[in-house]
């Protein structure tokens, strides 16, 4: 599998279907190649689209969640930008986190591709609006990829505490990931009550943000 997926690398321009497991194979490729760093977080799609195929990518959760949705989507996958954004008190390191949606298996579900882990509740991987909800229920965190998730110099670093242990790591996506925020044409779309609404609408997003309803939320996105 790993020559057919340096191959789709070095011909992006081609048009392939992937099946389920195919497409699985690729995330799990994209998250062997990276590591979380910001040294490439300047690179266009097109100059990380090189780099890939010749090395690791060194990117923060955000930049390497936008590439795999381009590549994704460049074959043909459902694939969209989901961004988390928490209630609790803000800092200015750890307030959220960047993850993708892929569909297959007729369902979204969520990728973490900077921390290398889907999410599964009750035998079903979950989605991101799911995934906000069960944080303190009993759900299974299964890491896709056994590279490593920071470089060597950056052990012991704020996020590498934060995630060293699964307790740890729950704690962590329990504070980052409250509130799911789906990116369509350069707007996040998210859902909450009121007064929370009128909190989210204080924090300095890049992207323009608009609130809908659950019903509506649900309706749009899944």
């Amino acid at each position: 599998m790993i020559w057919f997926l340096s191959f789709l690398l070095f011909f992006s321009s081609l048009s392939f279907s992937l099946s389920s497991s195919e497409v699985s194979s690729l995330l799990k490729f994209i998250a062997m190649r990276h590591i979380h760093a910001p040294d490439d977080d300047h690179l266009t799609y097109e100059q990380a689209l090189e780099a890939i195929k010749h090395r690791k990518l060194r990117m923060t959760c955000s930049y390497i969640a936008q590439f795999a949705e381009k590549l994704l989507n460049a074959y043909d996958i459902p694939c969209r930008f989901i961004l988390t954004l928490t209630l609790d008190e803000w800092n200015d390191y750890n307030n959220g986190h960047s993850m993708i949606e892929v569909y297959q298996h007729d369902r979204w579900e969520l990728w973490d591709i900077d921390q290398k882990h889907y999410f599964v509740f009750e035998g079903e991987r979950v989605d991101a609006k799911t995934f906000c909800k069960i944080h303190y229920m009993l759900y299974e965190l299964v890491k896709f990829s056994k590279s490593p998730i920071l470089p060597k110099e950056d052990k012991n670093n704020w996020l590498d505490l934060l995630t060293k242990t699964d307790d740890f790591r729950r704690e962590w996506y329990a504070r980052v990931c409250q509130i799911p925020m789906i990116r369509e044409n350069g707007i996040l779309y998210y859902t909450s009550d009121e007064q929370d609404r009128k909190r989210i609408e204080l924090y300095p997003f890049s992207n323009p943000i608009i609130h809908l309803s659950q019903r509506e939320f649900e309706e749009k996105f899944y």
